[in-house]
This record gives structure tokens, sequence and C-alpha cells, in this order.
């Protein structure tokens, strides 16, 4: 019976002392495998972070439907956010939905995770709909605010400003994660931070809109397409855009030349000759016209008609031009439009070629085809 009993009790010690033993090797396991998965997304300097990253206790493990003994928010594939991140990779682009809303520790976390994604070749960025503060001036000043209280100064933040997305897919609460998928179709997360995210959806095939898995808040900036529609309407700016579209239209039909009338009478001639300054080649590559080759606009296209030019504001010099059987009356002074409308005929702006290439100085200016050169007369009227 002794020994009965002494088997016995050894047995019973043995199974205790396996016990513990698994116990102890599970436990080491499982802290291998958390620091590992922490490795991935944070330095120990930013432990902080990981649980606001993660959405902390916030999503249930029904909810997030994974188990998890915490409260927090477990990765679905043991390879955790490097096996997340290689997948993501796949995909056009992630867009963090934000708001300057958001604590400032929850925008850093995420600024320091978007840096690390987009070093590793990841397209992200963080979205705001709009300025903060509703001008850009006041964006930059919240901009560089939030660099010096988070320790950012001097670094290149993954910000855009993305109005029609968040109007796209009616964006109204943040952090919003989405993922554009190759097809176009797009999956979002709400609630959650960038990594948890981020394998969330890398992970969720299945699944376009998960939801909110955690806090959202209210979006602090309008949205910029919104506002410039709302500023637009006003009846100011109205006012402004339709004096400025008459002045523009105005200033399209004014001549750039606005020559003097002449005082005295003088004429000369112009070759027109023409230099070619490099070859001219065909479809193939041959040259048609070897750089040098002296062009006459005489053998391909003469004048035909004689031309005159003026100032549409003087009327000695408007009497002039229409008293004259001229091809064509062209303005160096003037409004086109208003000249038609008073005249009721048809007139054309000079170009500044013509006006450089005949050494026009004043007008009225008449040429016309004299032989193989251009006459140009200009005539003193007074």
């Amino acid at each position: 019976m002794a020994y009965k009993s002494f088997i016995k009790d050894y047995l019973k010690a043995m199974l205790i002392i396996g016990a513990i033993i698994m116990a102890f090797v599970l436990a080491i396991y499982v802290a291998a495998v958390n620091a590992a998965d922490t490795g991935d997304v944070f330095s120990a300097g930013e432990s902080f972070g990981r649980s606001l990253m993660n959405g902390g206790g916030t999503v249930s493990p029904e909810s997030a439907g994974q188990s998890s003994t915490s409260g927090e928010y477990a990765p679905a594939v043991p390879s955790g956010t490097a096996a997340a991140q290689a997948h993501v990779e796949k995909y056009p682009k992630v867009r963090y939905c934000v708001s300057f809303s958001l604590p400032t520790i929850f925008l850093r976390a995420a600024v320091i995770d978007a840096l690390r994604l987009r070093e590793s070749g990841v397209n992200i960025a963080l979205s705001f709909q709009g300025f903060h503060g509703g001008t850009l001036n006041a964006v930059i000043k919240r901009v560089v605010e939030f660099q010096r209280d988070s320790g950012l100064e001097g670094r290149e933040l993954p910000f855009e400003i993305d109005p029609e997305f968040f109007a796209t897919h009616n964006i109204t609460r943040v952090p919003q994660t989405a993922i554009e998928y190759r097809n176009g179709e797009v999956a979002i997360v709400g609630g959650l931070g960038l990594s948890a995210s981020v394998e969330k959806l890398a992970f969720a095939l299945g699944s376009r809109n998960i939801g909110n898995l955690g806090p959202v808040y209210e979006i602090a900036e309008e949205n910029l397409l919104a506002l410039i529609e709302r500023r637009v309407k006003s009846p100011e700016v109205q006012a402004r855009i339709a004096a400025s579209m008459q002045k523009a239209w105005s200033r399209a039909f004014e001549p750039k030349y606005q020559l003097p009338a002449a005082t005295q009478s003088r004429a000369w001639h112009v070759d027109p000759t023409y230099e070619l300054p490099e070859d001219v080649l065909d479809q193939n590559g041959n040259v048609l016209f070897a750089q040098g080759t002296r062009l006459h606009p005489a053998d391909f296209a003469p004048l035909t008609g004689r031309y005159v030019v003026v100032d549409g504001r003087d009327e000695a010099q408007m009497r002039f031009a229409l008293a004259g059987e001229y091809r064509q009356i062209m303005l160096a002074g003037g409004n086109l439009l208003d000249t038609m409308k008073q005249y009721h005929k048809r007139f054309y702006m000079v170009s500044g070629e013509i006006i450089d290439r005949l050494g026009i100085k004043h007008v009225p200016a008449v040429f016309e085809q004299d032989g193989r050169n251009i006459k140009v007369t200009e005539v003193a009227l007074r």
C-alpha cells in the first residue's frame, strides 16, 4: 500500500510540474509574438501609440471578428503588420482620413506610422477634407503648430487635401481608413488607428465597408468644395467675377501694339525672303529643305490687294481707312469689338509679326505687294 501511494503521489507531482513548464513555455511564446508584432509598428519609446493606433480597449473581439483576451484588436493573420504591409503594397493608394479635431497624440502616432509605410514603398497619405480655419494661411499655421507640439519639426508630413474623396464616400467622421483596389472599388473602416485599420482592410477582402470599430470624431474643417461653392455664390464674389470676366473679355480684343499717329509720310520696301534656321524633315526623316535655304513668300502665296493699319480710336484714321479699298483694315489701337459695333464693319487686330517684320512705327500704314518686295507707306493725315 505504501508503494502504491508513493507512485500515485509521484505521478501527481510530475503532472503539476509538467503543467507549470507548459504554462511557462506558452507565456514565453506569447510574449515573443507580441514583441515581434510591436517591433513592426512602433519602437519601444512609442509604445503608448500602439494601444491608441490599435483602437485601445474600444474594439471587442466579437465586433472585430477576432479572438483576444485584452479587448484590443488582434490581427487576423499571425504574421501581423509586416504581412499586412506587403499585402497593402499591391493596392494603388491608402488614405487615412483625419481632421485636426483628433487628439494631437493620435495624429502624431498616425504620422509616424504613415512615414514608415511610405519609406517602405506604400503609397499612403493622411487626407483632410478642407483648410483648417477656412484659409490656406490658417492651415499652414496649424500644421506648423502641430509639427512643433509633436516634435516633428523639419519633417515632411504626409498630408493632403482631398475634399472630393470625402464627399464621394460620405465621410463625415474620422478617422476613416480607405484602400483603393485595382478594380476601382474602395474598402473603408473607421474608428481604428492606421496600423490596425491597414491590417483589417488588407485581409478583409470579402468586405468593402466594414463600418466604425472604434471612436470617431466630428470633422473640424469644412469641405473645401463646399467652401468654394459657398463663397463663389456670394453676391460680392459674383460681382467680382463678373467684373473680372468683362475686363478679361475686353482685353482679349485690344491690340497689343498701340502705335502713335504718323506726323510725316514715308515709304520703304521690305524683302520678305526667309532663311531656314534648320533642316525641314518629312515623316521619314528625309531632308525636304536644308538649313540655310532661302524662301520667298511671293513664290508660294503673294499678297493680293492692299492692307491698312490704323488706330480704331482715331476718327480721322478710321475715315481714311473706310474711304479706301483695302482687303483688310487692321487695328493697332482701340477695342476690336467696340469698333466693329460702332462702324458695323468687320475689322482685324494687327499681329506683332506684321508690325515687327514690316517695321511699322506709325499709323495709318498701308502695305501691299510690289514686285518681289512688300511696299510699306506711313501716311500723315495732319
